[in-house]
């Protein structure tokens, strides 16, 4: 089959979801579909290293922690406990910006945890944030 039949019998010769993108080529072996992982975050993000301080969302158990970075949709987190993806924490912390320190609050679901060299690194996607704190965020990261 050649690269030209291939495209036609599938409808397409290149394919891009929100993750990765997936392209035919013709080699001397054949034809092959190469796949290209993408970035998954939508914005930018920029480092951040302060210490935060996690709630669970029920109440109870507070875990000390560490920034590690932030964007506009999130932050990830250096702390001593693995945490279950999906759960849902209240996190503070004091953003520095223009010699200032913005105290945030954030309600945040784990979206992933990786065992890293002086914890885990635990990655929080934005619930909810009020007004002053996206404000202060937003202006961060740019």
């Amino acid at each position: 089959m050649t690269l030209r039949e291939y495209k036609k019998a599938i409808g397409v010769d290149k394919v891009e979801t929100g993750h990765s993108t997936f392209r035919t080529r013709v080699t001397p072996q054949g034809i092959v579909t190469d796949v290209v992982l993408s970035e998954q975050r939508s914005t930018e993000r920029k480092a951040l290293q302060v210490n935060a301080r996690l709630m669970a969302k029920e109440g109870g158990i507070a875990l000390p922690a560490r920034t590690v970075d932030i964007s506009a949709n999130g932050l990830s987190l250096l702390c001593d406990k693995s945490l279950q993806r999906g759960d849902i924490w209240n996190i503070a912390f004091d953003l520095p910006m223009d010699g200032e320190f913005h105290p945030i609050t954030a309600l945040a679901e784990v979206a992933h945890g990786i065992v890293a060299a002086g914890g885990v690194r635990v990655g929080f996607r934005f619930q909810r944030l009020n007004m002053a704190s996206m404000i202060a965020i937003s202006r961060f990261v740019r």
